[in-house]
């Protein structure tokens, strides 16, 4: 991620501004949301993918 983070793609969620946040899975059990600005990278959210997260992406 470190070298090409404009590569993951932009969640889509109704709720949420378009091209706001990228997604990223780690490994089958976490996804990472995250924001770039400018030349840095902003993790906003690790989120446990065997924990209920409906309340952010539902």
């Amino acid at each position: 991620m470190h070298q090409m983070p404009e590569s993951f793609p932009f969640l889509k969620a109704e709720f949420i501004p378009a091209n706001k946040y990228h997604k990223m899975f780690v490994g089958k059990w976490y996804l990472i949301l995250y924001q770039i600005k400018d030349q840095t990278v902003y993790v906003d959210y690790i989120i446990d993918c065997r924990q209920d997260y409906g309340w952010l992406v539902p």
